[in-house]
């Protein structure tokens, strides 16, 4: 099971790697990825470096612009260990 450093170091890692592949002859910048977030590059930066937390409606706006599932973000050990009940 994660902690929660290790679990916001991991959606950093996925983050910044979305970044990298999203396009194939470029790198998607962090201002152009935080534009689209709706928050600074800094932001973004400290997203990636896991110096703060991200919200999972921020989380789903960089999933959408990166094209990439919600749970490409998320570790699947976390996934497998959520329960939802209605």
């Amino acid at each position: 099971m994660y902690n929660d450093q290790e679990l916001y170091t991991y959606i950093g890692k996925q983050i910044k790697h979305a970044r990298h592949t999203t396009f194939e002859h470029r790198v998607m910048t962090q201002s152009e990825l935080a534009k689209a977030a709706g928050c600074t590059f800094q932001q973004i930066q400290k997203y990636e470096k896991s110096t703060n937390k991200i919200s999972l409606c921020k989380l789903d706006k960089i999933a959408q612009y990166t094209r990439k599932p919600l749970a490409y973000f998320i570790p699947n050990v976390v996934m497998d260990s959520t329960t939802i009940s209605g």
